[in-house]
């Protein structure tokens, strides 16, 4: 059986995660990691696609079953959100990929040393005015969402763009030539081109 590789995108808001992703998804068809979260969807977001929209209630039940590898409760202009990456999302002998915060990559990693997975880290670095307006063409701005893009701008320079460090590897995202690098990079890292 092949090894289970687990590769964890970690950055700031707005600092081209999604994208990256769903591109590497998309060009190399390997396993995106799919979290539940209790927020309600944007817009654009597909269930099962982008998360599993879910109730807390629902949430409660599966920590209290210890179904997640990690989980994430976060204060925001609309409420408290929670954020749980399910165990069963890993597929074995494969490569996956999932986005989580600075913190659950820690626990991302050691629950792959858990379980004999290889789990590489990446930090996408992106400037802080490139990351605003990148943040603000995405989202129809309102007083709330302005709010929420303050304090998640906050909470970035205090809580993960430190965590740059303590990733295996830390990349420039910031035009369309870094994130076609990046991708390459990655098909590299899960043998693609064997």
């Amino acid at each position: 059986m092949s090894e289970t590789r687990i590769i964890v995108l970690v950055s700031a808001m707005a600092g081209g995660k999604d994208t990256l992703l769903n591109k590497v998804v998309n060009t190399y068809g390997i396993n995106k990691m799919v979290s539940d979260t209790t927020r309600p969807p944007r817009e654009h977001e597909i269930c099962a696609k982008d998360y599993y929209f879910i109730t807390e209630e629902m949430f409660s039940q599966r920590q209290e079953y210890e179904q997640y590898i990690e989980v994430r409760g976060y204060d925001t202009a609309h409420g408290k959100w929670y954020y749980g990456l399910p165990k069963g999302e890993i597929l074995e002998g494969v490569a996956n990929i999932v986005i989580v915060d600075a913190k659950g990559c820690d626990e991302v990693k050691e629950y792959c040393n858990s379980k004999g997975y290889k789990c590489i880290s990446i930090y996408l670095k992106c400037s802080f005015e490139k990351r605003i307006k990148r943040y603000m063409d995405r989202d129809k701005m309102n007083d709330k969402q302005v709010i929420e893009m303050a304090r998640r701008m906050i909470d970035d320079y205090n809580n993960v763009e430190p965590y740059s460090k303590w990733c295996d590897y830390v990349w420039w995202n910031e035009t369309e030539s870094d994130l076609m690098l990046n991708m390459i990079k990655i098909g590299d890292m899960i043998n693609v081109r064997e």
